[in-house]
């Protein structure tokens, strides 16, 4: 009986490994996400960093209520922009931010404190489509919709701030 069981857990581990690992999105979703978004960052226009047109997108998940996205979004958000404003050429990579799983006054009121374009998701769509199970969320997805990375919560090692985005960064997309 012991064996039968181990058999069967291995089986739904495996079963559930395979269907992380060859997650690939809808095209309605693909097409969302890769679209043109318009990007503002101290009044500078950041619609290079759309994901249109770029092989890989980094999405940025938040959610208003998550204590670790809130510190995500204060402390190293900044930064972690500024990185991947410099790693975008070399990693042809594009950012998406969305916002959810929470009141549409909350979304929108924490959208407005990034001072960036966001994508609003109060209802979980993005959420369930995507298949995050935690937030903050970063996925790194390719233009054919595979998502070749997903991260709950983040791991920001370093002796500053500056350092800390960068190894992040790196984690996220090597």
């Amino acid at each position: 009986m012991k064996v039968i069981l181990s058999f069967l857990c291995l089986a739904l581990v495996l079963t559930f490994y395979n269907n992380i690992k060859n997650q690939h999105l809808s095209s309605e979703m693909k097409k969302k996400i890769f679209a043109t978004n318009s990007l503002s960052h101290q009044g500078q226009s950041l619609d290079s960093l759309s994901c249109q047109s770029q092989s890989k997108c980094l999405i940025v998940y938040m959610a208003p209520w998550c204590p670790a996205c809130l510190q995500f979004k204060s402390q190293l958000f900044p930064e972690f922009l500024k990185t991947i404003i410099s790693k975008k050429e070399e990693k042809n990579i594009g950012l998406k931010i969305i916002i959810g799983r929470d009141s549409l006054d909350k979304v929108q009121k924490m959208g407005a404190s990034l001072g960036q374009t966001y994508t609003e998701d109060s209802s979980g769509k993005y959420y369930n489509d995507l298949g995050i199970k935690g937030v903050p969320a970063f996925l790194v997805l390719r233009s054919d919709g595979k998502i070749i990375k997903n991260v709950s919560g983040f791991r920001a090692r370093g002796n500053n701030l500056a350092q800390a985005s960068e190894n992040f960064f790196k984690e996220l997309v090597p």
